[in-house]
């Protein structure tokens, strides 16, 4: 279970190339960035671990896909605690020789099995559907802030962003002047209060109990 419901701490990895914002804007142009002293090159950085802490719009959508999982973590460990209840009781029901025939105890353990076999299926499946449901919210994340930096970076006329982050980091070494972390994120989390109408609501995502997803 734990292995199953893990997907979206592992999938979180995969917003770190991206991050957040929903609509294309204009870029904030009273916000001055530092140039190259040579004047040959612009160049700037992001650190995608604190674009990740930072980010008002990744950290709700990896706050919704958890709570999902969350959710139908417990209505399969309830699903499952029904069968392990049900094995038990066929179980002593053997040990007491309550069954009036063989074929009367035949059915019953081809029905728990057929029961098992059904949660194994369950869990499975909703897996896979979260594992895509998940996928599919943070490829928007990582293609909006993809977008952005397009934007922001022709507005500031730079030649070169370049991301740094812990664990795949290809940036040996970065002055700490071009670091345009905290403008990125300012102006990304402007956007997406904006997109929001300028209040702090929840992120939307697809209407559906976890006894919903079961009948599918």
């Amino acid at each position: 279970m734990k292995k199953a419901f893990g997907l979206v701490a592992i999938l979180c990895a995969a917003v770190l190339l991206g991050a957040c914002g929903q609509k294309k804007g204009e870029v904030s142009k009273e916000v001055t960035t530092p140039i190259n002293e040579a004047g040959e090159m612009k160049v700037a950085f992001v650190l995608l671990d604190t674009l990740k802490e930072y980010c008002q719009q990744y950290k709700d959508t990896i706050d919704v896909y958890e709570k999902k999982a969350q959710s139908i973590e417990a209505t399969l460990k309830q699903k499952e605690k029904n069968v392990v209840n049900q094995q038990q009781a066929f179980q002593r029901k053997m040990q007491q020789n309550q069954f009036t025939s063989e074929e009367q105890a035949q059915n019953e353990y081809n029905r728990i099995m057929a029961l098992q076999q059904q949660f194994l299926q369950d869990q499975q499946s909703l897996a896979a559907k979260l594992d895509a449901q998940t996928q599919s919210a943070l490829k928007a994340v990582v293609d909006s802030i993809t977008s952005f930096v397009n934007v922001y970076g022709k507005e500031k006329a730079y030649d070169f962003i370049f991301c740094k982050s812990t664990g795949i980091d290809n940036v040996l070494f970065a002055n700490e002047s071009y670091d345009v972390t905290e403008e990125v994120v300012k102006l990304l989390n402007e956007r997406y209060d904006i997109a929001r109408g300028g209040g702090k609501k929840d992120v939307k995502v697809e209407e559906e109990t976890p006894a919903d997803s079961l009948k599918k």
